[in-house]
């Protein structure tokens, strides 16, 4: 089983964990997200579990998928992500924030 996330704003996958083998299987959801912007630039967020996101929030939905799935490398790949939330498992919403910068949720 892999994560996978689609960036809230644009309805992309943005990261499959297959693409991150260094990572390791048993890694959590929130230090999976943050992984993933560490390794772009993004350092400094915090990542936090909410019932809601609104469009205009910073965040993940997280989808859990198994090995079957091919690993996806093309993100906008609209039968990609409608096979993603299709069979995958929803497994959070994480909301992205910069530190010291509360928003509300």
């Amino acid at each position: 089983m892999r994560y996978i996330l689609i960036e809230n704003h644009s309805g992309y996958i943005w990261a499959d964990q297959a693409s991150h083998p260094e990572l390791g299987k048993a890694i959590d959801v929130e230090d999976f997200c943050r992984a993933i912007d560490e390794g772009l630039g993004e350092h400094g967020r915090i990542y936090t579990q909410v019932p809601q996101l609104a469009s205009n929030q910073t965040g993940y939905l997280v989808y859990r998928v198994g090995d079957e799935l091919p690993e996806i490398t093309d993100g906008q790949d609209q039968a990609l992500i409608d096979l993603v939330t299709d069979v995958g498992e929803f497994i959070a919403k994480i909301h992205c924030s910069d530190e010291g910068q509360a928003e509300e949720v």
